[in-house]
């Protein structure tokens, strides 16, 4: 065999070897998982907006396909019971409604993610869905809740009048 001949077998072997070592699409690390804490929250409405730079505790589970996310609502930290595991109906509502949790799975597309709950603390959001415009540098992510539909197509009362945004950083 030439010489020339075994240089390009030698040259088109080492193209096909870089080619198969590149990461196809498919293979692209998912800029959403890990876990995640809200370090601030606006609200965005036609009137203005709130922003909150202290909000309390939150945590959010993002897997390549699954999620989880647990937040207090309020600016102040939750209130004890009186009596620890035995909470009195007025400090179960109050309890009730200082958290939003729920874990589904998820789909991305270019810059939107569309929530699926298959658990969530009100029962008519599970089989729902929320959508949020999301973007990612580094260790920030930035989740524009822009919709929310309860299991029977009803849209959440805030909207389409508010958006919601929450900057979020990884801390796993």
């Amino acid at each position: 065999m030439p010489n020339s001949h075994k240089l390009l077998i030698s040259f088109v072997s080492l193209l096909l070897g870089m080619a198969a070592c590149q990461p196809s699409a498919a293979d692209a690390k998912n800029p959403l998982e890990g876990v995640w804490r809200i370090v601030e929250e606006t609200r965005i409405r036609a009137d203005g907006e709130t922003k909150n730079s202290n909000p309390q505790p939150s945590l959010y589970i993002f897997t390549d396909h699954h999620y989880s996310a647990v937040l207090v609502l309020s600016n102040e930290p939750r209130s004890l019971f009186a009596e620890a595991f035995r909470p009195t109906d007025t400090e179960k509502i109050a309890a009730y409604d200082s958290i939003v949790v729920n874990a589904g799975t998820y789909e991305l597309t270019d810059s939107t993610m569309t929530t699926h709950p298959i658990v969530a603390r009100i029962p008519n959001f599970m089989g729902g869905s929320a959508s949020y415009e999301y973007e990612v540098e580094n260790d920030t992510l930035w989740l524009t809740l822009v919709d929310e539909y309860s299991r029977e197509g009803v849209q959440y009362f805030l909207f389409p009048d508010t958006k919601i945004l929450k900057k979020l950083v990884r801390i796993e």
